[in-house]
């Protein structure tokens, strides 16, 4: 059966949020779909113009369907624009991230270890990324830096109520940050080569990274295209 859903308006912290009544949902964990939505239909609004890469790859990511593992059944329901369900508890569903990410807030859903990051992951990552030589770059994920985000802001959540997440999330941040330097090193060196075929570069590099080379090998060219002009009129 599927279930038309409408707004209720309920106060919290002193402004005026919506809230959406969903069938087998406690109202303890009611799920913010609608804020999450409204959310992002607001950022496609703002234009290309007002996103950077990053958020724009960010985006992306929110609406890439991730294999979720259901808990308990959910009938249809409908929002404004937008279907979800029905799920029946036990099977797997290729279910845009963000939605996954309500549901299993909601104890409905739990996403499949191989959709998240852990540290033992990020350890490998990094490790193999040492290994290679500085031209040579290691094979990431399109989708590894929205994944890394989420991983680091819920490890941090964690360490409030966890004081033994503390030491993971030292240690996710500093492997991190050791694998954005050393990958923004080798990236630098792509740029300052002679072009990278679409191949390498869809292969190999990140959204985010893919984005970052092309600046790079832009200005660097522009430059060097400069100080050599300079130099014949001298």
């Amino acid at each position: 059966m599927t279930q038309q859903v409408t707004p209720s308006y309920q106060i919290h912290s002193q402004r005026l949020t919506p809230q959406f009544r969903l069938l087998s949902l406690n109202p303890k964990t009611r799920l913010s779909v609608t804020n999450t939505l409204s959310h992002i239909e607001r950022k496609k609004k703002r234009g290309h113009h007002a996103l950077t890469y990053i958020k724009d790859t960010d985006l992306n990511f929110e609406h890439k369907p991730v294999r979720t593992l259901i808990n308990r059944n959910m009938p249809e329901t409908q929002l404004t624009g937008l279907k979800i369900g029905p799920y029946e508890e036990g099977k797997e569903y290729d279910i845009p991230y963000w939605i996954a990410n309500e549901l299993e807030k909601a104890g409905i859903a739990r996403l499949r270890d191989e959709e998240l990051l852990d540290i033992k992951k990020l350890d490998k990552t990094l490790w193999k990324e040492k290994i290679q030589q500085t031209r040579q770059i290691t094979h990431l994920e399109q989708d590894f830096y929205p994944r890394l985000r989420r991983y680091l802001q819920n490890l941090r959540k964690q360490t409030n109520t966890n004081p033994d997440k503390a030491q993971e999330y030292r240690k996710a941040t500093d492997a991190a940050q050791d694998i954005v330097n050393i990958r923004i090193r080798k990236i630098i060196a792509l740029a300052s080569s002679p072009e990278q075929t679409n191949q390498t570069l869809d292969n190999d590099l990140a959204a985010e990274e893919h984005t970052l080379y092309n600046q790079l090998y832009t200005t660097i060219n522009e430059w060097k295209n400069n100080i050599l002009k300079e130099s014949n009129q001298q």
